[in-house]
């Protein structure tokens, strides 16, 4: 994840996933002395227009044969795919 590996580009993505990670890590402690679990949703790559901006290209396409070629799953996660297991009650 870009958080914890240097990349040149997406500083401000970098640092929100950054500051995402270590928040979530702090209320683990915190809400676990309580006996309360903490959980977060973290898809990796998604498409959205951010994304496709990033990858310079009219749709992604060429950035999103770019990933697809470095995965396991080649698939892009889509912000409906989240909405969909947000929230999950």
């Amino acid at each position: 994840m870009r958080a914890f590996n240097g990349v040149a580009g997406p500083t401000r993505r970098t640092a929100s996933n950054a500051a995402f990670e270590s928040l979530n890590r702090t209320w683990a402690v915190e809400f676990g002395s309580r006996g309360e679990r903490m959980n977060d949703v973290a898809p990796g790559p998604t498409s959205t227009e951010g994304v496709i901006v990033e990858w310079g290209d009219a749709n992604g396409e060429r950035g999103h044969a770019r990933f697809a070629a470095t995965r396991p799953l080649p698939k892009l996660a889509t912000k409906t795919h989240i909405i969909k297991i947000w929230p999950p009650w």
